[in-house]
């Protein structure tokens, strides 16, 4: 390198080609010419995905435009004169330093987001290279941020200073909305002093560039997310293209033209991209930010957890006299929605320790971020002693269960008429009864009570049965009866020896009417039923939550997959039934319908972007999924998706 003014060291990012159908034809304004390495037959399997499907070869039907103009860029590195605006701004005049500069030796990369998939004919690359030399470009690209990179083309030559590289697509690359171009190998620093992509887009790019800022109106929304798949999860389970959000609150879901037509000159648009967005989602009943010893730094990083896995609400069934002053303090760093339970009695049966708290607690409104909103009873054993069954359990237990207090027939904790009494005594207060019911002799005992307590009134809340494991038939359809909320385990633990725990420990008459959510549904059409996850006490991922209530396959931490055994393999739901149960009836559950759990004109922006659409998963890939953001309230609280996708918001 002779001077660092001038860009030093532009390298093409080329990779090698995928398909032998893709050609190239390789020209230079000064007549010099790269070579494709190996003539396009060999591929690199760090980028390249033979699963994607999104680029083919295609013949253009119109004219080609250039989509760089337009589209968002972002780069591997920059200097601060030399700027990713200056790889298209339509200047092609490197002799006056005009160009992206990377600032640093290969490999760099500039990217293209074209707004939309399009057919490529050609490309056209001012070259900003001091000194001249040999170079090893790599194009690639791919339809969406969740495709692989694909390789297109691979180029090696000597280059310099000013030359025009020219690569001609024939046939064209089709179903391609990002192109990046990546330099493996160049005498100087990487830069790029134009580039043109010509091609034919598939749609319009609506971009916030189309329209310029003096012809938008000073108020709309603070937020537009746009150009993607959202999962409204409305009554009638809508897919639409965007969504708008102003202070918090989601104030339009439709295509993306008329939402887009809402927005104003301050308002953050950002494209999806194609990635998909559902609600945030709701989990009733969890413990991971509940602890004993008083610890906001430990609260803080649960915190911080849950929110990267995607959930937005959630319920903590446990708060006592020693942990309630901490969540107060907690509240001033709450980012998620917490819903409190205060105890009645201990998860091993044992009346608290200040058994008047329960009858006193101030209950909150439910619209607060940090509410005491019921009273949590442990109508049986599961976490302490054995859950209260109709059976009775191995003598002795069969190894490695990881328990010895599970003896006789469980333990039942509470009788009918004291839970009745809780119910009556807690709804009068404006709180919300959950109850801790594992085994069938707990399920029919609280059914029992709820029933005492709500057959001379209806009550405006809803109370709640949360776990149950073995719902006897006969007893299905009483939740509905009874307006009885129940909330159901979105695992099991398939993994554990051939058929898991449960099947080393109860008969198989008992085995039928495990964890049978699909029949809990069929039986009870018209109440919402609620999934849970009970965290820490089962995996954190909601996507191998999901999984499970799909297959009722279990998926572990370290990704492996486990079928079902045959006594649960006919009970998985649909894939927008396991979505409503995670958000929507969730919501319900809780009382936050008219808040949270879908993507709807007055709800609270509480949603997440995730890396693939589940409604177009197959049933056993479910699982295979990621969180790119969490945003509550419309302000992100967690973003780790790709670059461009981050950089929007400012990640």
């Amino acid at each position: 390198m002779t001077s660092l003014d001038r860009s030093m060291g532009l390298r093409i990012a080329v990779h090698v080609r995928t398909t032998a159908s893709i050609a190239v034809g390789l020209l230079l304004a000064s007549c010099l010419v790269l070579v494709a390495c190996s003539g396009g037959a060999e591929s690199s399997s760090s980028t390249t995905s033979a699963t994607t499907g999104s680029i083919s070869p295609t013949t253009p039907s119109a004219t080609p435009i250039n989509l760089a103009a337009t589209a968002g860029v972002t780069v591997s590195n920059s200097l601060p004169g030399q700027p990713a605006a200056m790889v298209n701004d339509g200047i092609h005049d490197v002799a006056s330093g005009n160009f992206w500069g990377s600032g640093g030796m290969a490999p760099q990369w500039v990217e293209f987001d074209l707004g939309t998939t399009a057919t490529i004919v050609r490309l056209e690359l001012l070259i900003s290279q001091s000194p001249s030399g040999d170079t090893t470009h790599e194009i690639l690209g791919r339809g969406a941020l969740s495709d692989d990179w694909v390789v297109l083309e691979n180029l090696r030559g000597a280059t310099s200073d000013g030359e025009t590289l020219v690569v001609v697509a024939d046939p064209a690359w089709g179903g391609i909305r990002y192109m990046r171009i990546q330099t493996s190998e160049s005498p100087s620093w990487v830069s790029w002093g134009e580039v043109i992509i010509l091609g034919i887009p598939d749609r319009e790019v609506v971009t916030p560039s189309t329209v310029p800022d003096r012809a938008l109106p000073e108020t709309g929304p603070d937020l537009i997310l746009h150009g993607g798949i959202v999962i409204t999860v409305d009554s009638a389970f809508s897919l639409a293209e965007a969504v708008a959000v102003d202070r918090g609150v989601i104030v339009a879901v439709g295509g993306d033209s008329e939402v887009l037509a809402l927005r104003s000159r301050d308002t953050v648009v950002i494209d999806l991209a194609g990635a998909t967005v559902m609600p945030g989602i709701v989990d009733p009943h969890i413990h991971m930010i509940q602890r004993e010893v008083p610890d906001q730094a430990a609260m803080g990083e649960a915190q911080n957890s849950i929110i990267q896995s995607g959930r937005t609400t959630i319920g903590i069934p446990g708060a006592n006299s020693s942990n309630l002053p901490e969540f107060g303090i907690f509240k001033e760093r709450a980012i998620l929605r917490i819903h409190l339970y205060v105890t009645y009695n201990t998860n091993c049966g044992e009346p608290p320790v200040e058994p008047d708290l329960w009858r006193s607690v101030a209950f909150d409104p439910v619209t607060d971020q940090v509410a005491v909103v019921g009273v949590k009873v442990f109508a049986d054993g599961g976490s302490c002693m054995g859950p209260a069954v109709s059976w009775e359990y191995p003598d002795p237990l069969p190894p490695n269960i990881g328990f010895i207090d599970w003896t006789g027939r469980g333990s039942l904790f509470i009788s009918a008429e004291e839970l009745a009494d809780v119910v009556r005594t807690t709804d009068a207060r404006g709180g919300q009864t959950v109850v801790h019911v594992a085994g069938d002799r707990a399920i029919v005992t609280a059914l029992e009570g709820m029933e005492q307590a709500l057959q001379d009134f209806e009550s405006p809340l809803r109370h709640r049965l949360d776990h149950n494991d073995f719902v006897p038939p006969e007893h299905r359809s009483r939740y509905s009866e009874l307006g009885v909320v129940p909330v159901v385990f979105g695992d099991y633990d398939s993994c554990f020896e051939s058929d898991g725990m449960w099947s080393l420990l109860a008969p198989e008459s008992a085995l039928g009417y495990h964890r049978a959510n699909r029949s809990m549904i069929e039986a009870n059409p018209d109440l919402p039923i609620a999934w849970h996850s009970d965290l820490p006490f089962t995996v954190m991922d909601i996507f191998a939550q999901m999984q499970f209530l799909v297959t009722v396959a279990e998926v572990t931490e370290d990704g492996t997959f486990c079928d079902p055994p045959d006594f649960l393999a006919d009970q998985g739901v649909d894939i927008d039934q396991a979505i409503r149960m995670m958000t929507w009836n969730s919501a319900y559950a809780m009382g936050l319908e008219e808040y949270a759990g879908s993507l709807e004109e007055g709800k609270w922006a509480d949603l997440i972007i995730i890396e693939r659409n589940p409604l177009e998963a197959a049933t056993d890939e479910v699982h295979r999924n990621n969180v790119w953001a969490t945003l509550i309230g419309g302000s992100v609280a967690y973003c780790a998706g790709p670059q461009l996708l981050c950089a929007s918001f400012g990640e």
